[in-house]
């Protein structure tokens, strides 16, 4: 029983650490690298790269194990772009794309901290650029702070197809409050990544309980387990729990 407990736990990616309480802790990065040694090159599409190192939780799996992973960074906002673009120069296989992912239009507004805010604010406003106005304020930003930028969207679809990515294994997204209309829009009969991690932030309102539970519910239905972090979930599809123990889908029991 405690060795199917520790198999299921590193499925899971968790790792049981000894302490006087007997605490779990998620570990991420175990996954990670549990799917990598499951594929031969390890397909990744990040939504919201920023500059692809600031508050960043692949950066170091992805250039660690860059010549088994080929990735697409997605990021609108042209100044981290540029960054973005600097920061994996020296990894062909990382391919860095401006533009952002909305599911309808092809231009949006994208509210921001300036890059030239005199006063210096905190590092962590880089990672808060919404296309809601008011998402600043969950981060208690004053508004005055907050400019306005027009950004060129794409559809998930069309991103994936045009750079011939339709079977990756890895979603990672954090566009600090589209999460929730992105998932739910994906075509999971079409496209259906091993794992998929974003940003659910109940405890300060980025989605909210009815919106989490349809995102759970889809996710569910489309063959996922989903793990609760923080400010972040991860679905892991029963593919890789089958992969790990080896079980026979119903597909092949039938044969």
């Amino acid at each position: 029983m405690k060795s199917l407990i520790k198999k299921m736990s590193k499925i899971l990616g968790y790792e049981i650490i000894r302490t006087s309480n007997n605490i779990q802790y998620f570990n991420f990065s175990r996954l990670l690298y549990f799917c990598l040694s499951q594929v031969q090159d390890m397909k990744i599409v990040q939504i919201g790269a920023c500059d692809g190192v600031f508050d960043d939780p692949i950066h170091d799996f992805m250039t660690k194990n860059h010549q088994r992973i080929n990735a697409l960074l997605v990021e609108p906002l042209p100044d981290y772009f540029q960054e973005l673009k600097s920061v994996y120069s020296s990894y062909p296989n990382f391919i860095p794309v401006n533009c952002a992912i909305h599911n309808s239009e092809e231009t949006m507004t994208m509210y921001r901290v300036s890059s030239d805010n005199p006063e210096n604010l905190p590092e962590f406003t880089k990672g808060i650029s919404s296309f809601n106005s008011e998402h600043h304020k969950k981060s208690g930003i004053d508004s005055k702070y907050i400019i306005e930028e027009k950004v060129a969207c794409i559809s998930f679809e069309q991103l994936l197809c045009s750079h011939q990515f339709e079977d990756f294994h890895f979603l990672q997204i954090d566009t600090e409050g589209y999460d929730a209309e992105l998932i739910l829009n994906i075509d999971f009969q079409r496209f259906r990544p091993l794992i998929i991690r974003f940003e659910h932030g109940l405890q300060d309102g980025t989605m909210d309980m009815d919106e989490f539970e349809k995102v759970r519910s889809r996710l569910h239905h489309a063959g996922y387990e989903l793990t609760i972090e923080n400010s972040d979930a991860v679905a892991i599809h029963n593919q890789l729990l089958f992969n790990y123990y080896d079980i026979p889908t119903s597909k092949n029991r039938q044969k």
